[in-house]
């Protein structure tokens, strides 16, 4: 029976890693693509450890929350008058302003 244990399980140490691999193999996810069998040790990981489960959960929330702020503020920016248009149109508000008076 053991023997059959150690033809089985040594397969599948391969694939194991430890919960600061794991977190390590989470912060290169957000920085660049894992390769695939980063990816399935990553999952392997996953199951099996609730720990890392959460750590994954909460650094997926936070990257999600920093894509939002980040497009929200590339929109903000987009928005903006330059310096620019914003002296045309007081200059054009002035002289309609002028016109009025006279």
């Amino acid at each position: 029976m053991q023997k059959w244990k150690k033809i089985i399980m040594r397969p599948m140490l391969k694939w194991m890693i430890t919960c600061e691999q794991a977190t390590f193999l989470k912060s290169k996810s957000m920085d660049s693509p894992l390769s695939l069998k980063e990816k399935w040790q990553l999952k392997v990981h996953l199951m099996s450890c609730k720990f890392c489960r959460l750590f994954d959960k909460q650094v997926s929330q936070l990257e999600a929350k920093i894509k939002i702020n980040t497009t929200k503020m590339q929109l903000d920016s987009s928005l903006k008058l330059s310096d620019y248009k914003k002296d045309n149109i007081k200059k054009e508000l002035k002289r309609e302003i002028d016109s009025n008076i006279l």
